[in-house]
């Protein structure tokens, strides 16, 4: 089977020093795996996606030499004809159902659930409120891919062979205000593009069988033979405090630190590769990811 993954930064802030370890992981693995790579910018989101952050992206993959500037990028906000399209099959198939609910009424009916003693009411997911309401659809209204609960089994390259279990949580796939949700978005994606080799963060394991449970239903309406998917679900880095390091560390941001000119992309790369226990060597080069990677066999 040939290998195809993606590399897919959202716009909605600056590279920092967290996405370096993705970043190597990505490329590493895909170079291991001889893997292509779809470069996808994820801007799904019109309302926090801003185009000089993915402007910045492309300069700063270039400048830690992942890329060259000549790769073909595939742009979210230029496929709303791709995800109006399947919604509006996954609409004539009966699979979606209109949504009034706002995230506040969401909470408001999962604590009203814990204050009576329900422990089902604790989970993080939507409650399916709105599932057996029939309302009309219009664009003041969410829409939700109706799932059932399902086992769903997969290989992840890192944990080995996982079994997980779908939840109800109905995922939106338009909000109220008609955007289009990363959920909806990344699966179709994936789909259209061909990736059959997922590489992505640990916090991200819990969305897999819904995700696997989506590829299915989308991928006869997009056209597209279901394929099998790889998955590899690597470590996260976090600060002192135990937190994820994220988009809101300003001091971490990799344009800074590149203005200062204090680092090398080596040093930056090995500094996050340590971090993570990857390697004890001080750098890293781009172009040597993969040999981190030797005991990955397909």
């Amino acid at each position: 089977m040939k290998l195809r993954s993606r590399l897919a930064p959202s716009p909605t802030g600056e590279m920092h020093t967290g996405h370096l370890l993705h970043l190597i992981h990505v490329f590493g693995i895909a170079r291991k795996t001889s893997a292509d790579i779809v470069y996808r910018m994820e801007d799904h989101d019109r309302l926090r996606c801003r185009p000089e952050f993915a402007e910045q992206w492309k300069s700063d993959l270039r400048w830690l030499g992942f890329t060259t500037g000549n790769e073909q990028w595939s742009v979210q906000s230029e496929h709303a004809e791709r995800y109006t399209r399947l919604l509006e099959r996954l609409r004539e198939a009966g699979l979606v159902y209109a949504c009034s609910c706002s995230r506040k009424m969401i909470e408001q009916r999962r604590a009203a659930t814990r204050i009576v003693g329900d422990e089902a009411g604790s989970g993080a997911g939507y409650d399916g409120f709105c599932r057996n309401r029939g309302l009309p659809f219009s664009d003041q209204s969410g829409v939700r891919l109706q799932l059932n609960a399902e086992s769903q089994g997969f290989v992840d390259l890192r944990l080995g062979k996982q079994t997980c279990v779908t939840d109800q949580a109905d995922p939106l796939l338009r909000d109220n205000r008609g955007l289009f949700t990363y959920q909806f978005c990344v699966v179709a994606d994936d789909i259209v593009e061909d990736v059959n080799l997922i590489i992505r963060g640990e916090d991200l394991l819990e969305s897999t069988a819904q995700q696997l449970q989506m590829r299915r239903l989308f991928a006869p309406l997009l056209g597209k033979e279901l394929q099998d998917i790889v998955f590899y679900h690597h470590p996260l880095l976090y600060d002192e405090s135990g937190r994820k390091l994220s988009k809101t560390h300003q001091s971490l941001h990799l344009r800074a630190m590149r203005a200062a000119g204090e680092k090398r992309p080596e040093q930056l790369l090995g500094h996050a590769a340590r971090l993570a226990g990857l390697t004890t060597s001080e750098v890293l080069h781009a172009d040597e990811c993969a040999k981190l990677f030797q005991n990955i066999n397909l």
